[in-house]
Formats: C-alpha cells, sequence, structure tokens
C-alpha cells in the first residue's frame, strides 16, 4: 500500500512532454545537434544521479533507444564525480550532466527514449519514463555544442604511450603504475568495476610522468583484475583504459619451464637413464 501510495504522489507531481520530463527535484530534456543526440539533466542543490558504476549506492541510468532511420553508434558518459553521502562514497553528477550519443543518420529521424533512472540526496527516488522527438534536419545546435563544451568526455582514442601495469595484489589492494605521456596536475580514477574495487579514491604517489596507484579491493574482489576497465580524468581530457597485460609473461613461463625441464633431467633418478639412451644411440650409430 505503501509503494503504491509513494508511486501516485510520484506520478502526480512529474510532468513530460514528449521532449522533456519536469520531476520535483529538477528535469532533463532531449536535445540533438548534427549526428548527437543529448540527454540534458538538470538537478537542483543537494541531488545527483549515477555513474556507470554509481559507488556504495544507488544505480546508474538504464535507457533503451529506438531510432527510425538512424543508428545507435556510440554513447558518451560525462566524467562524474565522488559525492559522499551519510557515510556512503557516491560516484556520480549532481548539478546539471549532459550524456551525448553519436548517431548515424542521412537525413530526418525519429527517436524514443524508455528511461529509468534515480535520482538522491540522501534517500533516493526512481522514476521512470519516455522520451519522444522527432527531428526534420542534422542541423548544428549552439546550445547543446556550447553545453558539450562544459563536460569532459573519454577521448576516442587513448595514447599508445598510456599504460597502466598491475604490480602486485594482495587480498586488501591492488598496486599498478600509471605511465602518462604527459605530466598532470589533478588525477582522477574511476575504476567501471565495483564489485571488485571500492569507490573511495585510491592513493596517487606521482613521480614524473609515473604514478603508482593504490586501489583498495573489496572483499569479494576477483582475483583476475587484468581486463579492468577505468576512466582517467587529468585536467581536461579523460582515457578510458585497462590493465595492460605483462608482456614478458610468455617468456617467464617459457624460462621456468625450460628450467623446470633442466632440473628434472639432472636429478639423480634421471641419470641412469639418460645414460641408458646414450650408450642406446652409440650403438645405432655403429651398427
Amino acid at each position: 500500500m505503501k509503494i503504491f501510495i509513494l508511486l501516485f504522489f510520484l506520478c502526480s507531481f512529474a510532468h513530460s512532454n514528449d521532449s522533456k520530463f519536469i520531476f520535483p527535484e529538477g528535469e532533463l530534456e532531449l536535445l540533438q545537434s548534427q549526428n548527437k543526440l543529448g540527454l540534458y539533466f538538470q538537478l537542483k542543490p543537494d541531488w545527483h544521479i549515477y555513474w556507470k558504476n554509481s559507488g556504495e549506492s544507488g544505480a546508474p541510468p538504464i535507457w533503451k533507444w529506438q531510432l527510425t532511420h538512424a543508428e545507435m553508434i556510440q554513447e558518451l558518459w560525462p566524467s562524474p564525480q565522488r559525492i559522499p553521502v551519510a557515510g556512503l562514497m557516491n560516484i556520480g553528477y549532481s548539478g546539471n550532466s549532459l550524456f551525448v550519443f553519436i548517431i548515424k543518420a542521412q537525413g530526418p529521424f525519429d527517436a524514443s527514449l524508455d528511461l529509468e533512472f534515480l535520482v538522491c540526496k540522501v534517500e533516493c527516488i526512481p522514476y521512470f519514463t519516455k522520451l519522444n522527438k522527432s527531428f526534420s534536419t542534422l542541423k548544428t545546435d549552439p546550445f547543446f555544442e556550447n553545453l558539450r563544451i562544459e563536460f569532459i568526455y573519454p577521448a576516442n582514442i587513448t595514447p599508445a604511450d598510456l599504460k597502466f601495469k598491475v604490480q602486485s595484489q594482495n587480498e586488501n589492494e591492488l598496486i599498478a603504475h600509471l605511465e602518462l605521456p604527459f605530466e598532470v596536475k589533478n588525477l582522477e580514477i574511476f575504476s567501471e568495476d565495483g564489485q571488485s574495487f571500492q569507490a573511495a579514491a585510491p592513493t596517487l604517489e606521482p613521480d614524473g610522468k609515473i604514478v603508482k596507484v593504490r586501489l583498495a579491493l573489496q572483499t569479494n574482489a576477483k582475483t583476475d583484475l587484468n581486463q579492468s576497465a577505468f576512466l582517467v580524468v587529468t585536467d581536461e581530457k579523460s582515457f578510458e583504459v585497462r590493465f595492460l597485460k605483462n608482456q614478458n609473461s610468455f617468456f617467464t613461463i617459457l624460462f621456468w619451464a625450460l628450467l623446470g625441464g633442466l632440473i628434472l633431467n639432472l636429478m639423480p633418478c634421471v641419470l641412469p637413464v639418460l645414460s641408458i639412451k646414450v650408450l642406446s644411440f652409440a650403438q645405432n650409430l655403429i651398427s
């Protein structure tokens, strides 16, 4: 009964006009400019929504696009921030945020979006809405383009000399070295894996272009974290990176295999067998 009353209350005070959804804690709008769609959130003070890894509470937005005469190519999440709330560390967006979606279209197209999201202060309120809009041309929207400049999105290409390598790992933390192609003053690292890595900011120990990163692990963290994805945010840029596999792993395995084979063949119990094989080989040569 309480859930029904809450949902009735929310539906009574939320309003949608196809491309815009207004709710007590803020509003969101569907925008378009050239080959980009935008989902623009404007929240009232102290309220926030979540990144793809929401941190210690909450959940990220869930969207389902239906495009007519267009194709979805890529989605871009703006760089998030850490938001401490009631002793918990969340990762998300307070104030305004703009999610950008790259599309492929040759002319007029229709966009329909089913959206589910949480907006939170200390308590969280769920919302479900549907936005629709027809776009007659792929025109440039100056408002959208100027707004997009205010946020930092992952670069299309990660520099080849940006490397993230695991150095050691125990049950409490993972230590890695981040090699940057440039020196930065402000650096933040967000893990996409909230089940293995804690939401708190990692400890950073910079030494020129190399930063020692200490990442606190969850108690149920995976043992193999080689494919873990991260967002590295610098002063004005961000990059999506993964841990690099140890390039010497094959040679290391080969070395230990050869060493093991050598030790095995030099064991006392193997030497008589080797002498018999040598004598048999010599007899074959003589005959």
